[in-house]
């Protein structure tokens, strides 16, 4: 459907905008997609093949793990939460294991595929 729109909007800023090379923080049409992945290693491995442009030019650029985290480091502001043990657990665990990487598309668009989690809840 995005695509679609994108094709069909003929306006000379948005011709001239498509060929501008794009940052991270240009607001003037979509900047971020994000699509969770199960095999991220994998995915890296396609979307290098593509013609698209990874947000770090470095060979050495490569899906990223987020830190471990421990209870200690976050707190719930539902002062009821804060006390359940099991649910900061659950949430290390699920924040432990996140892994990711960007890269913008032909059309300029920055996309983040993620491994990890399905959501974090409430």
């Amino acid at each position: 459907m995005f695509f679609f729109f994108l094709k069909s909007f003929q306006s000379t800023y948005l011709q001239s905008f498509l060929k501008k090379e794009k940052t991270t923080y240009d607001f003037a049409i979509i900047v971020v997609r994000r699509l969770k992945v199960t095999n991220i290693d994998e995915a890296f491995e396609y979307i290098k093949k593509q013609e698209v442009k990874l947000i770090n030019g470095s060979p050495k650029y490569r899906p990223f793990k987020i830190d471990n985290i421990t209870q200690d480091d976050f707190y719930f502001f539902d002062k009821k939460k804060e006390k359940d043990i099991n649910a900061k657990i659950e949430i290390c665990n699920v924040i432990s294991n996140i892994k990711y990487f960007y890269f913008l598309d032909k059309y300029g668009i920055q996309w983040e595929l993620e491994q990890g989690h399905t959501d974090i809840r409430d």
